[in-house]
């Protein structure tokens, strides 16, 4: 598989020169894409290029248009969780070999590799760096080709020299990112590394959640009350198909607001506009850590966990944030 990803890499450079944790099979599928990235851009130097992909904004909706085909063909959180992940450890990775300010992720995270030394001098890292965010977010999503209308829309920009009015604003926790960065003023870099920070806490909860739910495999709420207590009651929100303990939301809410509170600081206010296009209207919070909290009432409220679930979930979560804060070195 790496001889005929990397064979192909190359035809695609020849003919555009005018211009974490699974498996091994994975590993070296990722360091391919990220090559190929590379090799893309050997030829894209010019000022225009430059202009156009060192907005940070862009990362943002790229990261959106992820999220879309996620919604669009149903993925589970737990799987979207990981679509998230690899993508942004893809760009994350490429971003770094043409930002000295931050540090690879290879050695730090389990199979992935350093990249082969390369030539990067005509590369122009923030456009690699979106194109390795969509091929590896593609290769892990489908159907085959879902990202590729968006990459197209990105060579068009680099063509064209401006941005697509068309794309969406970055609208979730991944979705919040986006609106903090903007927010602090985070320059291209400083944003993908926020993101991939994040995405690997949210991955990472979710595996810690999971293992725990099948461990446990308690019943739902509806399904005790239906049996003991009332035959019709119903929750406010649809019950999932899988074990109530531990609770998925909070735990990975948890553990994204501390992430993000130690890339932002405590009590960072934002406004979360990402459930405008769902008619929800806009939420406003002090701090990450506020809105992980008021997500546990809802989970409850919404009577598809005990409270108890939720407060110790916020408490997995927590220790989960802290550990890839305290393990992930990303800043020289």
């Amino acid at each position: 598989m790496w001889a005929s990803l990397m064979q192909s890499c190359l035809s695609v450079a020849r003919s555009c020169m005018t211009g974490i944790n699974e498996n091994k099979h994975m590993k070296f599928r990722i360091a391919a894409i990220l090559l190929s990235a590379l090799f893309f851009l050997q030829a894209c130097s010019r000022t225009a290029y430059k202009n156009n992909f060192n907005d940070p904004v862009l990362f943002s909706k790229t990261v959106k248009e992820l999220n879309n085909v996620v919604m669009q063909n149903g993925f589970p959180p737990i799987i979207a969780s990981r679509n998230y992940a690899y993508a942004s450890i893809a760009a994350y990775e490429t971003m770094v070999l043409g930002d000295d300010r931050f540090l690879s992720l290879a050695g730090q995270i389990k199979h992935l590799p350093a990249m082969p030394a390369q030539d990067t001098a005509e590369v122009n890292f923030q456009y690699a760096s979106l194109l390795a965010f969509c091929k590896v977010g593609e290769a892990v999503t489908f159907p085959k080709g879902s990202m590729k209308e968006y990459i197209n829309r990105l060579d068009s920009i680099a063509a064209a020299g401006n941005m697509s009015a068309s794309m969406q604003e970055a609208s979730n926790w991944m979705n919040i990112v986006g609106i903090a960065a903007k927010k602090a003023g985070a320059d291209f870099s400083a944003t993908v590394s926020s993101y991939t920070k994040t995405a690997i806490a949210v991955f990472d909860a979710f595996i810690q959640c999971w293992d725990e739910k099948y461990r446990s495999n308690v019943i739902r709420p509806e399904t005790a009350i239906n049996k003991y207590i009332d035959d019709e009651w119903m929750p406010y929100l649809q019950t999932p198909p899988f074990p109530e303990y531990t609770c998925g939301h909070s735990t990975v809410s948890s553990s994204a607001a501390e992430v993000l509170t130690n890339v932002f600081g405590d009590n960072f206010n934002y406004t979360d506009t990402s459930e405008l296009e769902f008619g929800i209207k806009n939420r406003s919070f002090t701090s990450f850590r506020q809105a992980a909290i008021e997500n546990n009432w809802a989970r409850f409220y919404g009577g598809i966990h005990y409270h108890n679930s939720c407060i110790i979930s916020t408490e997995y979560g927590k220790k989960v944030g802290e550990l890839v804060n305290d393990r992930l070195k990303m800043k020289k």
